[in-house]
């Protein structure tokens, strides 16, 4: 397969499938766009600013602000939050595509060891994309107060 393009202005509607770095369907909706990137999976890079902090990617943000004392999941939703705040087109690729159910219907499986790992919102990480969308499409900033000025609407 090659990197899938996704037309910023008007992002068609993508099956459900598995949101990991070798699809090239799904990855940019991953966290670690920029393994993605060097697969040659995705064409370009997608960067998060995290409290006025920009980190290479998603993956980078949460390795980086983790803590071992930390609800992961918050962390997890927050930075999913900023990321589709910041790439708009990833959220309205979302919408188009069936928005909450169309995420429940996904998954997330990379070698099966990971605790983020699994099917619908089974997976962490899909329950934390699931959230970080429905309170994006709600437009309530409940995570980071910086991000109120920062949505794209």
């Amino acid at each position: 397969m090659t990197p899938e393009t996704i037309n910023r202005e008007d992002p068609r509607p993508v099956a459900p499938g598995n949101i990991w770095s070798g699809n090239p369907a799904l990855a940019h909706f991953t966290n670690p766009t920029e393994l993605a990137f060097r697969k040659g999976t995705l064409k370009v890079h997608l960067p998060v600013e995290v409290n006025g902090v920009k980190y290479s990617d998603a993956e980078q943000a949460y390795q980086l602000l983790k803590r071992p004392d930390s609800d992961s999941l918050v962390l997890m939703s927050n930075i999913i939050y900023c990321k589709l705040s910041q790439h708009y087109y990833l959220w309205k690729q979302i919408k188009n595509s069936g928005g909450e159910e169309w995420i429940k219907r996904c998954s997330h499986k990379v070698n099966g060891k990971n605790r983020w790992e699994g099917e619908g919102v089974d997976s962490p990480f899909i329950f934390c994309l699931c959230v970080a969308y429905s309170h994006l499409n709600d437009k309530r900033s409940w995570m980071d107060p910086k991000m109120e000025d920062d949505i794209p609407w």
